[in-house]
């Protein structure tokens, strides 16, 4: 007969520790049972120091001054962990967290490869804008009111009053090109803020 011997009974050893026993790794019960004595000896602490108090006849407010000590420590410690674990979150993600805290306030020109940006459109309407503005005035005055008097009987006393555009020009974040099939025509997507 072959007999196929195991690893354990030819006396090689499986890895270099063996079992996880063997390999310095604890086992559950250990775990629990250090667990276990750590909340036993934090409570007999407690409870020596109450006694304590008891036995030398100090007052109980020694006992809650020293209780608020130690939750003002304690909470101190909670928040500087969570700032930390914060920041080696932000550390490890980086890049995806500052995508989403900035996706909404970047220019269109970013997001958008195809966007080209404008800065120069934008300086030639800050120069521009009163005189667009008196322009649009006398067009709406002149032009556009006779038209919305004589469209219809009850629009005849129809007139503009006083017409601005304010003193802060249009901001365009970005521009988009578009050629047609017709090569006389070029169309321009303009985003505006």
């Amino acid at each position: 007969m072959d007999r196929k011997y195991s690893a354990r009974e030819e006396g090689v050893p499986t890895s270099i520790g063996g079992t996880p026993d063997e390999a310095g790794v604890p086992s559950l019960a250990a775990t629990d049972m250090m667990t276990l004595l750590t909340r036993f000896s934090k409570t007999l602490l407690w409870l020596m120091l109450i006694y304590l108090t008891g036995y030398f006849g100090l007052s109980v407010s020694f006992l809650i001054f020293g209780l608020m000590l130690w939750m003002g420590w304690k909470m101190r410690r909670q928040s500087k962990q969570n700032k930390l674990r914060d920041a080696f979150y932000l550390l490890e993600n980086e890049e995806n967290v500052t995508r989403k805290r900035t996706n909404k306030s970047l220019p269109a020109w970013i997001n958008f490869q195809d966007l080209e940006r404008a800065d120069w459109l934008n300086k030639v309407l800050q120069q521009a804008w009163p005189f667009v503005g008196q322009y649009l005035e006398k067009l709406l005055v002149n032009s556009i009111a006779p038209i919305i008097r004589n469209s219809n009987n009850h629009l005849q006393t129809f007139a503009f009053t006083k017409v601005s555009f304010g003193v802060k020009p249009l901001k365009i974040h970005g521009v988009q090109v578009h050629t047609g099939t017709d090569k006389r025509q070029v169309t321009l997507d303009l985003h505006i803020r």
